[in-house]
């Protein structure tokens, strides 16, 4: 079964704001902890039951080079 990662508008701002934060501090920084970011995300993709559940059903994982956390909880496949 393969999974696709679906962001919730609350996660997508949370990681523009801490974008936004990074690359104020360094240039290039942003797109750095954002590639860090789709990077561990991927993982997920190809492994969702690599990281443990912390919280009810949902899982975390986090940012090896900056302190950020990823929750995320696994949903049934929807039929198109």
């Amino acid at each position: 079964m393969s999974y696709s990662a679906i962001f919730s508008s609350r996660a997508q701002k949370e990681m523009a704001i801490s974008w936004n934060w990074y690359e104020e501090r360094m240039p290039g920084l942003g797109d750095r902890f954002f590639q860090e970011v789709l990077t561990r995300v991927s993982d997920i993709e190809r492994n969702p039951d690599r990281y443990p559940t912390r919280y009810k059903s949902y899982k975390e994982v986090s940012i090896d080079t900056f302190p950020f956390l990823i929750l995320y909880k696994l949903m049934p496949e929807r039929d198109p």
